[in-house]
């Protein structure tokens, strides 16, 4: 029988890249690194990475920025603290800072934010205090009779006539003061509600705040403002509960405020009351 054909036998593996170079390929330097193709849009140079200085001098930079632009409402806060040798140290900070920001007019972005929302006039500290003057003493002129009315006569003064508010003459009530004045000025404003006769004007409580620091807030503007506006028939107040401080601003010149509850603080804060009840009487209101 003839013999039957052998199947081929498989090839060999390839041998390893090593061992097949040469030693001319083997003592040649190795081909310099590829390099990553750049994108087409990529025609800038390459980025760098700034150090952990760079990055410090950025952020004070931009915090030294933030500190100018909003120095005039630091002022102001300083300004607002209690006596005592914080706020000297903060006005002593914040003064400088004030004048810088104003000097480089980078306080005008916050001036502008402020107008945008209706708080111009924020940073300004406002200390003064208008009250209407005292009335004077009449004195009678020598040409002035004694009266010859006799006690008990018919000459005695009229009483003021009472006014009467009805459904369609209504009742005007505008509530003010502190905190202390929200809740129950609410209170007064549902009983009001109530009535035929009555109408509220609105509460207008200024969390601590009081007649001692009108650069806090200025009542006594306020207070003029709103009774010009308003009209109100009656004037709810409520204030002391801020005021308990030997610290005044808006002081008359040459006056020095002694302890809290002094003779010259009573004088004082006894001034401001009466004057803010002055504009309100004048105006045509009863305060409460």
């Amino acid at each position: 029988m003839p013999d039957a054909p052998r199947s081929p036998l498989p090839p060999l593996p390839p041998l390893p890249e090593e061992e097949t170079r040469t030693l001319e390929q083997a003592a040649a330097p190795p081909p310099p690194p590829r390099e990553r193709p750049r994108k087409a849009d990529d025609g800038g140079p390459a980025r760098r990475q700034w150090s952990a200085g760079h990055a410090l001098i950025v952020c004070v930079l931009a915090l030294a920025i933030g500190v100018l632009l909003n120095a005039p409402g630091a002022h102001k806060s300083a300004y607002n603290k209690s006596d005592g040798w914080q706020r000297d140290v903060a006005l002593a900070l914040t003064g400088p800072l004030a004048g810088v920001s104003h000097a480089l007019l980078l306080d005008r972005p916050r001036k502008g934010v402020q107008a945008v929302i209706g708080r111009s006039g924020e940073d300004e500290i406002d200390t003064k205090i208008a009250l209407p003057p005292a009335p004077a003493p009449v004195t009678p002129t020598p040409t002035q009779r004694p009266s010859t009315a006799k006690p008990g006569g018919s000459q005695a003064p009229a009483k003021p006539r009472k006014a009467a508010f009805t459904p369609k003459r209504k009742l005007k009530i505008w509530i003010a003061g502190d905190s202390l004045v929200i809740t129950p000025g609410y209170a007064i404003v549902r009983a009001a509600g109530a009535s035929h006769v009555m109408q509220s004007a609105g509460v207008d409580g200024r969390i601590a705040t009081g007649l001692t620091r009108p650069d806090v807030f200025n009542w006594f503007d306020e207070i003029r403002r709103q009774v010009k506006e308003l009209r109100p028939d009656v004037v709810v107040l409520d204030f002391g509960g801020n005021d308990d401080k030997a610290y005044m601003t808006g002081l008359p010149e040459g006056v020095t405020i002694d302890d809290f509850g002094g003779s010259v603080w009573r004088r004082e804060y006894a001034r401001r009351v009466g004057g803010v009840m002055d504009v309100i009487n004048r105006a045509g209101a009863f305060v409460v």
